[in-house]
Formats: structure tokens, sequence, C-alpha cells
């Protein structure tokens, strides 16, 4: 048993692929499948039930491929051990919320490649709830998501960008306000159990605000593609609804207590706890060090407050 097998197969369960974890740890196919067969062989497991095509894994292979993040998150520390403050080594599994990856990920990726050459890094994209999910059972290391207010207090939040809200609508409803929009438009909502959706259900709701109809859809582009085609109303961050603005009237909600707050989450006690501004530093222009920084309501490990 080495590493690359441990990798491989981390890639394989997160991925469900054999064709596209081959491609992502850089072999081939049938590379692949002898890495596989020589892991089952050593272990004295049957990891993958092949009367499947492509062959699928055992449950017995997942619960491997937890003990082998851990064991991959460890050498990960082990290998930063000695490197200077400020410095990245080993491989980071880093999600991104899906409006995030589009607008954060290739500012971060281009800088990590500049300043952190020693340091690999896997992403993949999802809703907050997801990717939060993922970050406290350890099959991610970070997530960029949408901080609301029932973050748990176990984790680290990096503060990384604050956006407003604004209310679009079709053009030929300029000039309408959220309450007028509300009675007589749908509302094309981003799903409301999630980052962006639960900050404008609640915002709605102290305002008492109910739509009289209501289209759920997870994706801001699709959501704004409605509005385009003069279709309901919606109610996004800024950046996001102008970026895919192309028939749509944007209006700014100055309203106290809408707002979204992007940022970098970890677990406390996860094995990249320390490093996490250097990490957040990745996501500023010119890689300038991170700024913005809250952690709100958490505990440091000896139990103090964090100033």
């Amino acid at each position: 048993m080495n590493l690359r097998e441990l990798r491989t197969l981390v890639e394989i369960d997160r991925i469900g692929s054999f064709a596209l974890a081959a491609d992502r740890v850089g072999l081939t196919l049938s590379a692949v499948s002898l890495q596989m067969k020589a892991l089952e062989d050593d272990l004295q497991l049957s990891l993958f039930d092949r009367t499947h095509r492509p062959p699928a894994m055992t449950p017995v292979a997942r619960h491997v491929a937890r003990h082998a993040r851990t064991i991959l998150s460890e050498v990960n520390s082990l290998r930063a051990i000695g490197t200077e403050p400020g410095v990245l080594r080993g491989e980071y599994r880093i999600g991104f919320v899906a409006t995030a990856s589009v607008r954060l990920m290739p500012e971060f990726l281009a800088n990590a490649a500049q300043h952190q050459p020693g340091a690999r890094f896997v992403v993949e994209s999802g809703l907050s709830t997801s990717l939060l999910r993922k970050v406290e059972t350890g099959l991610l290391d970070a997530a960029v998501i949408t901080a609301t207010p029932d973050l748990r207090n176990d984790a680290l939040f990096i503060a990384l960008r604050t956006e407003a809200f604004v209310l679009a609508v079709p053009k030929r409803f300029k000039g309408y306000g959220i309450s007028q929009c509300a009675g007589e438009l749908t509302h094309v909502q981003f799903t409301p159990t999630t980052g962006i959706g639960l900050l404008v259900a609640s915002y709605l709701a102290r305002l008492q605000i109910a739509p009289a109809k209501t289209l759920e859809i997870d994706s801001v582009e699709a959501v704004m593609g409605c509005v385009n085609a003069g279709f309901g109303f919606a109610v996004l961050p800024e950046p996001d609804a102008r970026r895919y603005a192309e028939a749509a009237h944007l209006t700014r909600l100055d309203a106290t207590g809408l707002e979204r707050q992007l940022g970098l989450i970890v677990r406390q006690d996860g094995p990249i706890a320390e490093q996490v501004l250097t990490l957040a530093a990745l996501f500023e222009e010119g890689n300038k060090p991170a700024g913005r920084i809250r952690i709100p309501r958490q505990r440091n490990r000896t139990g103090r407050s964090e100033k």
C-alpha cells in the first residue's frame, strides 16, 4: 500500500468514476485499475464490485476512503513541519459555492500557482450547505461559502467579500418595488434552504412579504435567465445579478442586514486550521495579506475567545 493508491481511491470516491479519477491523478485508466487491484490485495478486502461496468465501490471501500483522507491530511501536516511561515505544501481539497467558483476560483488558482508552487489544489463546486457538510466530515479541507447565521461554532470563518443585494426585474417592470413585485410577479427564488436563498428568505420574512407565486431554482444563472426572459423577479447578490443581467433592470436594496458575506471556512480542529490565513491570502488581488477577517462566536483550541 502506498500514498498514490490511497489518493487514487479518494478521487474515485469523490468523483465516482475510474476514468475521471485517472485524469485527476495523471494516470491511464489501466494504471488506475492496477493500483486498485494492488490495494485490494494488500488490504485483503474487496473494494469494488466488478460485476458492474464501470466497477462500483463497495461499502467497505467507502469506509477505507474515509480513513485514507485522514492519512493524506496527516501526511500534509507532516510535510508542513519545518516549513517557513506562510508556505503551503502538499494537497488541499477546496470547495467553492458555484457563484464563487465563477468569480473567485480563477484568481485563487492563479495566485496559488505563482505564490505557493509547493501546494496542489483539488477543487469542486456545490451549494453552501453541501460544502459545509463536507468540511465538517473531512471530505474537504476548506470551502468558500455564503455565511449564514447558523454557522457552527466549531468552525473558523474568514470573510473574503461582502456584497450588496439587488432587486432584478424585467425591464418593462422598471420602477416596481419589492412589495409590488411580490404581489404581481412570480418570485424566481434561489434555493431557500442554502446560502443566498436563506438570506433572501429571512429578509422577506422580516418585511412580512410573502410572494403570491414562487419558482425555486438552484442556479443563479438560471434565475437571471428567467428574469431576462420576462418571467418574474429575483433578489440576488449584486455581482452575480450583474454578471447575467441581459434584459433585466437592477435596483440595489439598501436594507439593513441584507448582504452576502463570502468566506473561507475550515474546521477549527482540522489539519489546515493553522494555515487558513495563508490560504485566505490567495484570494486577495496581488496575493496581499487577507483582509476583512472575522471569526464569529468561535473559541480557539485553548478555550479562549478569538480576538
